[in-house]
């Protein structure tokens, strides 16, 4: 290893020359300086590796990674290490930089801090380096940082199921078959539901993410989210707001049914322009959305033909127990998904893009029943049908799709379209409130049961107010009673 430094070593003393022994000698020290440097080049005197094979960690937690420093010398050989992940905007470390003297410490312990940013994956990486700034070795690990503690999340989905069991069995007891009859036996109004929401709205989730040129996983979260069927809460606003009940309840069931082939086909045609890891259809949570609607609605409809008064008690408590559920998803909602606030930030497309794809929704279902010749109050009911959407089937598909955790990335569309789904309705029913009182002491059109597919009471407050004209619905007309103090009702 060191021949030449003793060839040189060889020549010096050979050789009779004073001035010939210096330059020799000179190249010989030289040369073996040089050696000695590359050996320590080539071969690291010590060694760093992490102790644990990964790191799972929730978002603002932070954990403890030991990191061993082994000499493979005793001599005295000085260096650092360098530590970093490779995204900071998902994981941090510290402390960053550590020195190792393998005269003084051959072994050595350092515990290194990583902390959670935010849901994704990424490396810790350990470099070591010796005196001269040249690297010598890497070890990494990788890192997985979740979504925040689960708990609330979970509270509310169950506090949510409690919630539409009630309401979807006050909705059995508001039922009216005969009107159920009807709009099967003339089902016109759904099919132009089916169309809007089943047809067009996948297309426009389509069209919408190449528009925005949004990344593969935000892109293929609007497409499932405008591929997935009608959600329960379509059926609370049509109360809240004086749709049709009836025929809400119907296009929810019907929407459902259609998901469970509508859904693979859209995700076939549409879904191989994105990447993705599989799209398994949750048939399992569409069937229990199913047995949620179906069984609390027949037990409602038997409780109203078995005892009526009880009925008549439940169909009262009907819009206070609605008003509750609809404060509630969006306080407690806001609350529990508040970590989506941050994919806001790092995604522009993300809010508008999932606000489009709901209120696109609600214009396209009106518009197009106004132009089928359809009613206000049908209108208004396929229109909320075809822009209130299941985020809960849209979630778990989406969970799914992904490696983990990037799927609760791509969830993060449904749950926005979720915190901003309610915003127009709860607007429109303002202004309806507002209206309402403004137009007290007056002749007014009110909606006593504004559920009730069958007839709408106009309230007279006073003999003397005269009613000439009404324009309530095309599928209405006035029929006026003999009594004037009377109400005068509508039929249809």
């Amino acid at each position: 290893m060191f021949a030449e430094s003793k060839e040189f070593a060889m020549k010096a003393s050979t050789t009779g020359c004073p001035f010939m022994k210096i330059f020799f000698g000179f190249l010989a020290f030289s040369t073996s300086f040089s050696k000695a440097q590359s050996i320590e080049d080539d071969f690291p005197p010590f060694n760093a590796s992490l102790v644990r094979p990964n790191v799972y960690l929730r978002m603002t937690y932070q954990t403890t990674v030991p990191m061993l420093l082994s000499c493979l010398t005793l001599e005295d050989i000085d260096g650092y290490v360098k530590v970093h992940t490779d995204d900071t905007k998902i994981a941090t470390v510290a402390p960053n930089h550590v020195n190792v003297s393998c005269q003084n410490e051959p072994f050595k312990m350092v515990n290194l801090t990583v902390r959670g940013v935010f849901i994704g994956r990424t490396r810790l990486r350990v470099k070591t380096y010796n005196i001269s700034n040249i690297e010598q070795g890497e070890h990494n690990i990788p890192v997985v940082i979740m979504v925040p503690n689960r708990m609330l999340t979970g509270i509310f989905i169950v506090c949510v199921i409690f919630f539409m069991l009630l309401l979807n069995f006050g909705f059995g007891c508001k039922l009216e078959v005969d009107v159920i009859k009807e709009i099967i036996k003339k089902p016109i109004p759904p099919l132009i539901g089916f169309l809007c929401q089943s047809a067009l709205m996948p297309l426009i989730g389509l069209a919408l993410s190449k528009a925005m040129r949004m990344s593969n996983d935000i892109g293929f979260g609007i497409l499932v989210l405008a591929a997935s069927p009608g959600g329960g809460g379509s059926n609370v606003w049509t109360l809240m707001l004086g749709g049709d009940l009836n025929l809400s309840l119907c296009m929810t069931f019907f929407s459902k049914i259609a998901a469970l082939f509508m859904m693979p086909f859209w995700l076939f045609v549409l879904g191989r322009m994105y990447e993705y890891e599989s799209a398994n259809i949750p048939f399992r949570s569409i069937a229990t959305g199913l047995v949620t609607l179906i069984v609390p609605v027949l037990l409602g409809l038997a409780l109203r033909k078995c005892k009526p008064s009880a009925g008549e008690f439940v169909i009262k408590c009907l819009k206070p127990l609605a008003l509750i559920f609809v404060i509630f998803v969006i306080v407690f909602g806001s609350i529990t998904n508040k970590y989506i606030y941050q994919m806001w930030g790092m995604h522009w497309y993300l809010v508008p893009g999932s606000l489009l794809c709901i209120y696109f929704g609600y214009t396209l279902g009106y518009l197009i029943a106004r132009l089928t010749r359809q009613g206000h109050r049908k209108a208004l009911t396929i229109a909320i049908e075809t822009g209130v959407q299941d985020t809960g089937i849209a979630i778990v598909l989406l969970q799914g799709a992904f490696k983990f955790p990037m799927g609760d990335l791509a969830a993060s569309v449904p749950m926005t379209a979720a915190l901003f789904t309610p915003v127009p309705l709860l607007c429109i029913l303002i202004g309806m409130r507002i209206r309402y009182c403004c137009q007290e002491g007056r002749c007014v059109l009110r909606p006593q049961n504004a559920v009730d597919s069958e007839k709408v009471d106009i309230e007279k407050k006073s003999p003397e107010c005269a009613i000439s004209t009404i324009d309530i619905d095309d599928n209405y007309k006035l029929e006026k009673k003999e009594d004037p103090q009377e109400l005068y009702t509508i039929k249809l």
